[in-house]
């Protein structure tokens, strides 16, 4: 069986180091690790993944999106975010992405398995929202 494959969009290095670490030591491949700028500036990928996980930023985040339907329509996207306010929850539901996790939650390690996991079998995955 195929690895499912991942690219990782977050303005933090620090934050995209661990994150690769994290998802390639459960056994999925991480295909590239970008800022959101970076990535809207690339021109082509070596691998389309299956799953970009985009962390949520106010500015970029849309923009990131767009990029990726036009250019990589098969992606799922999974958004990664440090806002928690209904504003912000709306705002990336409205961006019709199939799943959301929260940086900040206890259970952030568990959240990203289960939502790659879900992605993987073409489910949408949205942490309980309080």
């Amino acid at each position: 069986m195929q690895k499912v494959s991942v690219v990782l969009i977050d303005d933090n290095n620090d934050y995209r180091w661990v994150l690769e670490h994290f998802i390639t030591r459960h056994g999925f491949l991480v295909t590239g690790s970008f800022t959101h700028k970076e990535f809207v500036g690339q021109t082509e990928l070596d691998v389309v993944p299956d799953i970009a996980i985009i962390s949520f930023d106010k500015l970029l985040t849309e923009q990131t999106i767009s990029f990726v339907r036009k250019n990589y329509r098969p992606i799922k996207i999974l958004i990664n975010s440090l806002y928690e306010d209904r504003k912000s929850i709306n705002a990336i539901i409205e961006m019709a992405v199939e799943g959301l996790i929260f940086k900040i939650s206890k259970a952030t390690e568990q959240h990203i398995m289960e939502a790659i996991e879900a992605l993987k079998q073409d489910r949408k995955y949205f942490v309980e929202i309080k």
